[in-house]
């Protein structure tokens, strides 16, 4: 197994820096900072980091839509959001959660509907789900009792998905069917070690290979789901390492949000990177964002 070292990108601070995803629309990383409660947008050839927006609620996930707005996964409440005028419209039907609910990881699937989980704010197992929403606003639960919703992506062929639920420590896939926005056949496909931290976020490559990230492991690793075998880790030098998502024009640059929630002020001042963006070169491409139909 090889062992790289992940490159700082943009010196931050983020507090829970999640959700990174590359627009295409705007040549730029788009991520947010779940506890601050800012979105941001990152230009790679300019270095420079710049405020979306600022809400009055956590963010949970965003994903760039067909029509160019944003959709915003808020702490209890889906929204399109239009960058230019910072203009929030409710989209699909209220969801009725208890104040100890939020949304968490999302993203589009290959086919134009949205998917995201939640998490329970005080830990509390078996009180999450996962959920579809296509362009009509309808609403559908494809997975219940949860603890910890989080990284979730495709095959290139359409026809797997990839799903984490924190606690368990492992990556499921499911047959995913695309005329009902339906899960089957769920197995699992990686298993973390008891010293290899939580999986949080992740992506897939051209290869079909996982890339995760490790909360409380200070690494990124690349899995082969076919045989549940580890073929790499990138290190990183912060624990909490969030999520991961391929970029640039070639979809060749990882790249890597991390955090500094969770950590004393006595980590804190030996990870004193923690909370900003990291880089990995890989020589295989990750796959093109999906984008919502809307």
């Amino acid at each position: 197994m090889n062992n790289e070292q992940a490159q700082l990108e943009y010196p931050g601070a983020a507090i829970l820096g999640e959700g990174p995803i590359w627009c295409e629309q705007w040549n730029a990383l788009l991520w947010i900072d779940i506890k601050d409660q800012k979105l941001f947008r990152y230009q790679p050839s300019k270095r420079q980091n710049s405020q979306v927006c600022s809400f009055n609620q956590s963010i949970g996930a965003v994903t760039p839509t067909k029509s160019g707005k944003l959709l915003v996964a808020l702490k209890n409440q889906l929204y399109k959001f239009e960058p230019r005028d910072k203009q929030l419209e409710e989209f699909c039907q209220s969801f009725e959660f208890s104040e100890d609910i939020r949304f968490n990881d999302g993203k589009a699937d290959p086919y134009g509907n949205f998917l995201v989980g939640t998490l329970h704010l005080k830990g509390e197992d078996n009180q999450a789900a996962l959920y579809a929403i296509d362009k009509h606003g309808t609403v559908k639960m494809l997975l219940k009792d949860l603890s910890l919703s989080n990284g979730l992506t495709w095959s290139a062929d359409k026809k797997t998905f990839y799903y984490i639920d924190t606690p368990t420590k492992t990556v499921k896939a499911y047959d995913y069917d695309e005329q009902n926005i339906a899960l089957s056949n769920p197995r699992v496909v990686v298993t973390f070690a008891d010293d290899e931290g939580w999986p949080d976020g992740m992506t897939i490559d051209e290869k079909g290979m996982l890339w995760i990230a490790h909360w409380d492991g200070s690494c990124v690793s690349r899995w082969d789901p076919d045989n549940q075998e580890q073929l790499m880790k990138i290190d990183l030098p912060c624990a909490n390492v969030t999520s991961v998502c391929f970029g640039d024009d070639d979809y060749k640059t990882l790249y890597i949000t991390t955090a500094r929630e969770g950590l004393t002020n006595e980590q804190l001042q030996t990870q004193p990177l923690a909370g900003s963006i990291f880089k990995w070169r890989s020589p295989v491409a990750g796959l093109p964002t999906n984008l919502f139909e809307d």
